[in-house]
Order: structure tokens, then C-alpha cells, then sequence
């Protein structure tokens, strides 16, 4: 690789020497990547927990992560499917679509998800779309929960 790449990340499991967490680049490639926490400055490892947002940039072959220090806004799922439509289906869908296929296709992953992983910010992009958390709105939609909520832009600015 050469040249800078810079990926956001929502940090998933921490271990006792790594952490795996969801990465999007700025073109909307996706990856799951495993992380050694010797790579994170010691001030920042507390920072390091489910759900945490981060910012990782690799620049041939040297990588630096930073990690949000600033609190993840929160909507109720009503708010977040007002504003963004789902995934990147062709044609577009609308979210009584997306869950209705999720209860019928995806029942036993609803079913599954945990109070934890609803605290993973859901991540919307500035096109108009939920990149990542679709699961997540469905479970808020019946519990009323909220959702936080991280826009990815390369500005990483908040909603």
C-alpha cells in the first residue's frame, strides 16, 4: 500500500491482548479487523471498550489509532430511519421492508442481540444511508431504546 488510508472503527470484543472491531474507509469498504491493544497509547487503553469509536490510519505500512474522547449522540430508532434509509439495496428500500425481511430472513439474530451490542454506535453516512446497524434499529423499534449514533464522514463529525 502506499500512501494514507484513514478507517473508522467501532470497537466490538476487547481481549486481553488484542481487540476486534468493525472498520469503514471513507469510500465505504468494510472489514473486521483484529487490533493488538500495545498499539494503543496507555492513556487511551481505558478508552478501549465495546462500543467505542476510533479513528485508524495507516500509512504505509505505520498505523496510528486515536479514539473519540467525546459522547456518541443518541435517537430513538423512529428519528434514525426519518433521517436515513436502509443498506444499499437497488432499488431502495423502505424500513417497513427492511423489517419485515429481517423478522422473516432473520429472526434468531434479532433474537440475539444483547444489551451490550446495542450500546455499538449504529453508523450512518452522508449519502443518506445506515452503513451498519440495521439489527440494532429493528431491536430499538420494539424496546424503545435509543440508538447512538456516528455519522462517517472524513470530517468525523457528530449528527
Amino acid at each position: 500500500m502506499t500512501g494514507s488510508e484513514m478507517w473508522e472503527g467501532v470497537v466490538q470484543e476487547v481481549g486481553s491482548e488484542a481487540f476486534t472491531a468493525e472498520v469503514v474507509k471513507g469510500d465505504g469498504d468494510r472489514a473486521t479487523v483484529e487490533l493488538w491493544l500495545t498499539d494503543i497509547k496507555p492513556e487511551d487503553r481505558p478508552l478501549c471498550r465495546p462500543g467505542a469509536l476510533f479513528w485508524w490510519e495507516v500509512d504505509d505500512g505505520m498505523a496510528g489509532l486515536r479514539f473519540r474522547r467525546r459522547p456518541v449522540p443518541t435517537l430513538a430508532a423512529d428519528e434514525v430511519m426519518a433521517r436515513w434509509r436502509p443498506g444499499s439495496h437497488n432499488p431502495p428500500r423502505t424500513w417497513v421492508n427492511e423489517i419485515v425481511d429481517l423478522a422473516l430472513r432473520d429472526r434468531e439474530r434479532l433474537n440475539w442481540v444483547s444489551e451490550d451490542y446495542m450500546q455499538v454506535p449504529i453508523l450512518v453516512g452522508s449519502d443518506g444511508r445506515v452503513w451498519d446497524g440495521h439489527h440494532r434499529i429493528v431491536v430499538a423499534a420494539r424496546t424503545g431504546q435509543r440508538l447512538r449514533v456516528h455519522l462517517a464522514e472524513e470530517e468525523h463529525r457528530d449528527i
